[in-house]
């Protein structure tokens, strides 16, 4: 019986995983596009001040520092999934391969966590976009995203391009279009930021109708395919594109995504951005939101405030 009882629940393992092969890319924009355009709106005041030692390492410090306007974390992934889906291989399931990008805001306050978990900080899915018109559609399901199909160039990037690629194109139509070029850097410095890059990268995360749902991703960096290489990336996001549509009407968002392709007013651009490429497999962990609370608040035994774990930088303050 116990022999029947494992056997159910491997089989019944649903968890993610596959391979990742992306660019991931960390930079500061204007907390007013967050709040005003990009959050849903009863995200807008959840943004957390973010860790000195965080911006530190991504060295941000600087820019978060001279800014002459408030701003805010977020972090893109741009990249390809290789046969990554729920459950075991054997299942059938995880058959998948495509290009998936995403606009992700770290250091948010979960709407369903307690005053206790108030200051714990989660990562928010804001928007994935997917080259696979059934997995874009399955993710507005579980876990419940804002998940929509687009198309990419080159395709299969960042795949198609040779592990030390000097460049990378990755564009993703009326979106977004980045370049990155291969830059070298193997010191102190690197090591921090690529510890900073991949603790965003694995952090808990939810998305706006996931509910108490939370997921984390685990990456094998002990054997990556492709280690973690340095680039920096040019890059133009279409701010009206990522717009969320609790943010207009139903009809003014169709009038307002229809001008987006051919407006230039509504980009941000961004030049010389440092990032990583790597390849590594992936797998998924699901929790509640009082797990998360409860593991963070009570880290090595002792109750503690989560937001005074570390000296923060309010980036939200004007300057």
């Amino acid at each position: 019986m116990l022999l029947l009882s494992h056997a159910f629940t491997v089989m019944m393992d649903l968890s993610l995983a596959g391979t990742y092969d992306v660019l991931l890319v960390p930079l500061l924009v204007p907390k007013a596009i967050l709040q005003e355009k990009w959050l849903p709106a009863n995200l807008r005041d959840g943004l957390l001040p973010i860790p000195v030692q965080i911006l530190a390492d991504l060295d941000l410090a600087q820019e978060a520092s001279t800014a002459s306007e408030p701003l805010h974390l977020i972090f893109l992934q741009l990249g390809y999934q290789h046969n990554t889906g729920p459950g075991k291989m054997w299942m059938g399931m995880r058959m998948n391969s495509f290009s998936e990008a995403k606009l992700e805001v770290p250091f948010m306050r979960h709407p369903a966590a307690s005053d206790a978990g108030s200051h714990v900080p989660f990562l928010f899915k804001q928007t994935i976009l997917s080259s696979s018109r059934i997995i874009s559609t399955a993710a507005r399901y579980t876990p419940g995203a804002r998940s929509l199909h687009a198309s990419f160039k080159p395709d299969k990037s960042p795949s198609s391009f040779e592990a030390d690629a000097q460049s990378i194109q990755y564009t993703v139509a009326d979106w977004l279009d980045a370049k990155a070029t291969r830059s070298g850097e193997l010191d102190e410095a690197f090591e921090k930021r690529w510890d900073a890059v991949k603790r965003l990268a694995e952090a808990a995360w939810f998305a706006e109708r996931s509910g108490q749902n939370i997921i984390e991703f685990h990456f094998n960096t002990s054997a990556p395919r492709i280690p973690p290489r340095t680039y920096v990336i040019d890059l133009t996001l279409n701010v009206q594109r990522f717009t969320h549509e609790s943010r207009l009407g139903a009809q003014a968002h169709t009038q307002a995504v229809a001008a987006a392709s051919s407006s230039s007013s509504q980009e941000l651009n961004f030049k010389s951005i440092k990032a990583f490429r790597t390849k590594l497999d992936l797998t998924s962990d699901s929790f509640n939101v009082d797990q998360i609370v409860h593991r963070e608040t009570t880290r090595g035994g002792e109750v503690r405030d989560a937001s005074k774990s570390a000296p923060a930088v309010d980036l939200h303050q004007d300057l």
